[in-house]
């Protein structure tokens, strides 16, 4: 069996559902509330779960109600929860999200013990994964793990995007096995896509491209394939980037190609956002297995 780490924040997610978004000295009324475990790794490995492998987290939590709160939801999500740090003295990282109708969103961030988060000896068990995923790590933790652990990598800055340099980002794509990287993110770093093209035409690494509403772009051994996104209205697209991942990382290390890795992850994360919060809405394998072949045709690879 495929057995994965995922690294990253631990956070507790409170999502309120309005009408629209309040405005400066005003209180509404929300139609709707939602609490769960969120942080892009609690997200992925849940979703690596889902698919019928095995998964390790790796974070921090506070010494406080919502930090066994979020330990006991994951491991009763199936999710190995032994290296999660309780940090004495901290809170647990807190979000919340405020969806309209229309299902745009904000939200509001508070890192807590998340901050903590740095290498342990025990970080040495990472070595025995078939993949580790780091997710919203800063460059600090993510560097150690490109530079001491053998195993297959996979890396998504997500919120921690801010403290790269577009050097850090060229070292995560050349170390991991698959990168994930908005375009947003790939312009304001300067990073053309002939250079993505070069640092993927050997060595068995991928990038993906994440392109919101208009897909994504696959580099892999020196061929760009680019995959529309399938026509949904979104009702909640928290956690739908780290559901992409997440299958996309299973399907690969499965051993099947970027192009059809990418068909599968769409199809996962098209699924998700039908639901509010960030582990609701995540389909199982026979459920992904079946929709896959319903959509098919709406999402065939292009070679660019």
């Amino acid at each position: 069996m495929l057995e994965f780490a995922s690294i990253g924040n631990a956070n507790i997610d409170v999502t309120l559902r309005v009408k629209e978004m309040p405005q400066i000295d005003s209180i509404i009324q929300a139609s709707e509330s939602f609490v769960g475990t969120g942080g892009s790794a609690s997200n992925y490995a849940y979703t690596i779960v889902k698919m019928g492998a095995k998964v390790h987290f790796f974070g921090c939590v506070g010494d406080d109600l919502f930090g066994r709160v979020f330990v006991e939801e994951l491991s009763g999500m199936g999710i190995d929860t032994r290296f999660v740090e309780v940090v004495a003295g901290e809170k647990t990282g807190f979000v919340t999200i405020w969806l309209d109708d229309s299902g745009e969103k904000r939200g509001i961030a508070w890192r807590g013990a998340n901050n903590r988060l740095a290498p342990k000896p025990e970080w040495e068990a990472l070595n025995r994964m078939s993949l580790v995923h780091l997710a919203g790590c800063t460059p600090g933790v993510a560097e150690w793990v490109w530079r001491n652990i053998a195993a297959p990598k996979s890396f998504d800055p997500g919120s921690s995007t801010h403290l790269y340099t577009p050097q850090h980002i060229v070292e995560g794509i050349k170390r991991c096995r698959v990168s994930y990287l908005s375009t947003h993110t790939l312009n304001s770093l300067g990073i053309s896509r002939h250079n993505l093209n070069a640092l993927t035409a050997s060595g068995g690494n991928t990038l993906v491209e994440k392109m919101g509403s208009r897909g994504v772009r696959v580099y892999s051994g020196g061929r760009v394939v680019r995959l529309p996104a399938v026509e949904a209205r979104p009702v909640d697209t928290t956690g739908a980037g780290d559901v992409f991942s997440a299958v996309f990382d299973y399907k690969i290390m499965s051993g099947y190609p970027p192009e059809e890795a990418a068909v599968w992850a769409t199809a996962a994360s098209t699924i998700k956002i039908t639901e509010v919060g960030a582990k609701r809405g995540v389909p199982s394998y026979t459920q992904l297995e079946s929709y896959v072949e319903t959509i098919r045709e709406k999402i065939t690879p292009v070679i660019e």
